[in-house]
């Protein structure tokens, strides 16, 4: 998997003590909702101790909505500075635009940005800490 070559928000993970299985931290991910939020969530239940978690900041970055064959994509963005803390932005979930494995969570730094993404495309504003088994299961 090319990460930049796919659309929508990327996410990393570091892990104190351990790393992702076959090469060094961090793990990368294409898909927030069905990679990252999965991965985080299944590894925390075996024990292990997150070090760092970063997501594309689509506050910090142009990012480009476009269309093709009645899916709305968002682009990707992979430049270091690109990226946030996860625990520090706000997610829009059940928004129309998806990312590289359909629906996903778009992440903004700025609560007003957060807001204007959902009023434009659907979707609610949630924090880092409401997501979950249940917003990862809709």
């Amino acid at each position: 998997m090319v990460v930049e070559k796919h659309p929508g928000p990327n996410g990393q993970l570091f892990y104190e003590g351990d790393s992702p299985e076959g090469h060094d931290n961090p793990a990368r991910f294409d898909s927030l909702k069905q990679c990252f939020f999965p991965y985080k969530l299944e590894h925390e239940q075996m024990g292990w101790n997150l070090d760092a978690a970063y997501v594309t900041d689509y506050s910090s970055v142009d990012y480009d909505v476009s269309t093709q064959g009645g899916t709305t994509t968002i682009s990707s963005h992979t430049a270091p500075e690109s990226f946030a803390r996860a625990k520090d932005v706000q997610y829009v979930v059940d928004s129309e635009v998806e990312g590289a494995m359909g629906p996903d969570f778009v992440p903004f730094s700025t609560q007003g940005d957060a807001q204007s993404f959902a009023d434009e495309y659907g979707g609610e504003v949630v924090s880092y800490g409401d997501i979950g088994e249940g917003l990862l299961g809709r």
